[in-house]
Formats: structure tokens, C-alpha cells, sequence
């Protein structure tokens, strides 16, 4: 008994060991193959690796990936294959037993979803990789259907990968399709700042005398100075100074401030307020391609003489300059007007008691005694956009003046992205402001800029999607709703 004992224990120990040595083996194995896989995903453009092997890897053409926008073919190419002791590599994946234990990179950023899918080149792999290119397609239609397509030995693996993106469905036991369906693009941004800067040059606020930023809720009421509310943004993709000017005072009832290179704070601002740098903050829609998208000839045409034609609402137009002075105009019903060259306003009152959308191809000219509200609640500023390709001059030129302000008060959008800003007098928004540069150009009492900007507009559209150009282009020339990204990997 003991001797049959003893063998039976030997008998098991030695099972057990092998056991234990061959799952070992596994466990290194995979974790071999998730170092490969790392370090292909991770090589730069002309960038080299050696990977330490300890088992030899069966180099394959692989499976077949396939892309086509709209029915039109955009990419067939086989990804290549990595085989080794029932692991594989195949375009970003791993799979071992038959199950995904590796998926290719799929990120879903701000505007765009990226797919990213290294293909492997070479005939052998003894451990060197190098990234000799990469095949960049991109897809800029919000409106196009796109279907990826993927042949492989291990479509249920490629389904396993792909069924969260998309709508995935194995379609045999060799082949997955997805399909991103056209229409999920990114819709247009909102109006979520107070004050968002463009494109240009750094911008020093400081430079104005004034500078008042606060919100209100227009749902409850037209602001009054007593229903403020602190949810305000000021936002620049450059730099951001508060602290130049000469001696001017700023009262800021932001939530944030933000900056995308750097901020200099100043005196002004309190503890309370948050102020931010950010690496990436996005660029109002571009003016000039909004007004673009536009037809400058809809509707009726229109002259100084005859404006009394607006009341009744509806499109018009201008083949030229138009001036509105010394005037009040009651919109009855939705107003579009397209203004092709300049637009001065003086001692004139728009009241809108619809939807108002005004296209400026040149500058706006706001002279003094100038007011633009909506009907009932004065203070409805999703009612009204004011998009101005040009520049913004607001009040008259004073030079060495020390007379009042002129008094000029707008309710509304205004939308100048790529416009400078030249403040002569006050400027009362209630709203919000896209704006490029301000700059202010009187004497110390006539360069305050108040804006009250209305919560109501988080939600609303920078721009009416009518027209818009493809993939949305008017808030990003970088701009794409689907991005494949096949990084060619020399394995020889």
C-alpha cells in the first residue's frame, strides 16, 4: 500500500508540474504577443523596434480589410498575420482560442471616430518592426453611408472587436460588416460661450476700459441686474491677457475662463473664478464660411427706400451697402436678410418678434443710439443671429472727445469669428459674442464692452444647418466624422 501510495503521488506531481509548466508557457506566450502588439501600435513614422522573441512567429497574408463610402471602393488590402503557438496578430488584434484578447483602436473623439488598423508588409518576422508609412482615409461627408468590411479566418473574433461600433453583424464565419450609417456626423456646435475668440493673434481684454461678462436665464425674464447668474465662459484658443491696459476695471461673473496657450490673469480677477489652460480649445465656426453657405440672392431685393417691406417678414436681399438711420422697424414674422457689402445702423430700433438672422458680407457699423431686442421679452437672444464677415465698429470715432458714450445695445448672436472688434463707445450685448480681436480705439470712457450672456443659448446651433457645407466644415476646417488609419509596419 505504501509503495502503490507513493507512485500514485509521484504519478500526480508530475502531472501537475507539466500543468503548471504549460500554462506558464501560455501565460509568456500571450503576453509576447501583447508586446508585439504594442510595440506596432505605438512605432512613429520611420520608427524601428526590436522585440525579443523566444518562440519562432509564422509570418501570413492575413485577412482582408475593405472600405468603401457610399458603395464606392476607398481601400482592399490584405492586414497581414502574426501565428504563433495559437496566438494570432491580425490588424490590431489579438486573438487566442478563438476569443479577442486584443482589439484594434477605435476612439471616439470630439468631432470624429478614429479606426486604427496596422497592416504588416514582409515576407518573415525575427523580432524587427518598422513603420515605413501610413494610409490616412478620411471621410468628410456627415450624409455618406461607409461600410467596413473585414475577410478573416477569425470574423467571429472581428465581430467580438467591432459589435460596440457601429452596427456590426458577422455575416458568415469568415466575414464581418459594419456599418456607420450616414447622418451621425457631429451636429454644429452651441453657443456655450459668453465670449469665444478666434483664430487670430493672442488677445489682451485688458485693453479695454470695461469689461462686464455675467449671464442671465431669458426663460425667466429680461435681465435686470438682479437676476445675474456666474455661468459664463470666456474662451481663446491663443493667449489670454487680463493684465495690460491703463487702469481699466473688469467685472467678470464667469464659471471659466479659458485659454489654449497661456492666460495672464491680472488684478481683476477673484479667487473665486475658475481660470483654465487648456492644450485644445476649439475655434468659433468660421464667419466667412457660414455666409457662404447662404444664397445671396434669396428673397426679395431690397434698398434704403423701401425697408418698410421687413415688417412683414421674410427673405431679402442687397446687391450692395445698406444704412438704416433714423428708424424703427417692428418684424412681425421670421426675418432673413442678406446683406452683400456693409451694414450701418444708426438711431435705429429692430424689434423682432420671430426668428431674425442677418448675413453681413462687409463691416457692421453701430453708431450711436442703436438697439436690436425681440418683441415682449426684450431679451430673447436665441431668437436673433448676426453673422458679419467684415469688421465691427462700434460707436463713432471721438478723438479727444471726453463726450458720452454712445449708446448702443444688441440682443442676439453675433457671430464675427475672423473679425476684429473696434470699440469706439459702449457695447451692451445680451447674448453671446464670436469675435477674432477687440481692440479699443477712444479715449479711457468709451471702450467698455458689457455682455449678459443668455443661458438659453447652450443648446441652440451656432448656425441653421440649411445649407451647411459637407462634414460640417463651417465650425473646423479640421473637421471629419469618420478617420481610418492603417500605419504599414515592415516586419522583415
Amino acid at each position: 500500500m505504501v509503495l502503490v501510495g507513493a507512485t500514485a503521488i509521484a504519478t500526480v506531481g508530475v502531472s501537475g508540474l507539466e500543468l503548471v509548466q504549460d500554462e506558464a508557457e501560455t501565460e509568456r506566450d500571450r503576453l509576447e504577443m501583447q508586446t508585439v502588439a504594442h510595440e506596432i501600435s505605438s512605432l512613429g513614422e520611420g520608427d524601428r523596434q526590436a522585440v525579443g522573441l523566444e518562440e519562432s512567429y509564422e509570418r501570413g497574408e492575413g485577412g482582408r480589410l475593405v472600405i468603401s463610402v457610399d458603395g464606392q471602393e476607398a481601400y482592399n488590402e490584405t492586414m497581414g498575420r502574426l501565428v504563433t503557438d495559437g496566438l494570432v496578430y491580425e490588424g490590431g488584434l489579438v486573438v487566442q482560442d478563438g476569443r479577442a484578447i486584443r482589439q484594434p483602436a477605435v476612439e471616439t473623439r470630439e468631432r470624429a471616430t478614429q479606426i486604427t488598423v496596422p497592416r504588416l508588409a514582409g515576407e518573415t518576422f525575427s523580432g524587427d518592426l518598422e513603420r515605413t508609412g501610413t494610409t490616412a482615409i478620411r471621410v468628410e461627408d456627415p450624409t455618406a453611408n461607409v461600410t467596413l468590411t473585414v475577410h478573416s479566418a477569425y470574423a467571429p473574433a472581428w465581430y467580438e472587436a467591432f459589435e460596440d461600433h457601429g452596427d456590426a453583424r458577422l455575416v458568415d464565419g469568415e466575414t464581418v460588416e459594419v456599418v456607420f450609417e450616414g447622418g451621425n456626423a457631429p451636429r454644429p456646435s452651441t453657443v456655450s460661450s459668453a465670449i469665444a475668440f478666434g483664430e487670430s493673434g493672442g488677445v489682451t481684454v485688458g485693453e479695454i476700459d470695461r469689461l462686464w461678462v455675467d449671464s442671465y436665464a431669458s426663460s425667466a425674464g429680461a435681465y435686470d441686474g438682479d437676476n445675474r447668474g456666474a455661468n459664463a465662459t470666456i474662451r481663446s484658443p491663443n493667449e489670454l491677457h487680463f493684465a495690460a491696459g491703463g487702469g481699466g476695471t473688469m467685472d467678470l461673473q464667469v464659471e471659466r475662463v479659458i485659454s489654449g496657450e497661456s492666460i495672464t490673469p491680472g488684478p481683476w480677477l477673484t479667487e473665486d473664478q475658475v481660470v483654465e489652460y487648456a492644450d485644445n480649445v476649439s475655434v468659433p465656426v468660421p464667419t466667412s464660411d457660414v455666409i457662404a453657405a447662404q444664397e445671396s440672392t434669396q428673397g426679395a431685393q431690397i434698398g434704403a427706400s423701401n425697408l418698410t417691406t421687413l415688417e412683414a417678414g421674410g427673405s431679402y436681399h442687397t446687391d450692395g451697402d445698406l444704412e438704416v438711420r433714423d428708424q424703427t422697424l417692428y418684424l412681425a414674422d421670421d426675418t432673413s436678410l442678406f446683406v452683400d457689402g456693409d451694414l450701418t445702423l444708426e438711431n435705429a430700433t429692430i424689434v423682432a418678434d420671430d426668428e431674425l438672422q442677418v448675413y453681413v458680407t462687409g463691416d457692421l457699423e453701430l453708431g450711436d443710439d442703436v438697439r436690436i431686442e425681440t418683441a415682449g421679452n426684450p431679451h430673447r437672444a436665441s431668437t436673433v443671429r448676426v453673422f458679419v464677415a467684415g469688421d465691427i465698429q462700434a460707436g463713432e470715432e471721438r478723438r479727444g472727445e471726453r463726450a458720452d458714450p454712445d449708446d448702443i445695445s444688441v440682443t442676439g448672436y453675433v457671430h464675427a469669428s475672423e473679425s476684429t472688434l473696434y470699440m469706439h463707445g459702449e457695447f451692451e450685448l445680451y447674448g453671446a459674442l464670436a469675435i477674432g480681436d477687440i481692440q479699443n480705439m477712444g479715449s479711457a470712457q468709451t471702450g467698455d464692452l458689457i455682455v449678459h450672456y443668455d443661458e438659453e443659448l447652450v443648446a441652440m446651433d451656432v448656425y441653421v444647418q440649411e445649407k451647411a457645407p459637407s462634414m460640417d466644415a463651417v465650425y473646423t476646417r479640421e473637421s471629419y466624422y469618420l478617420r481610418f488609419v492603417i500605419p504599414e509596419i515592415d516586419t522583415a
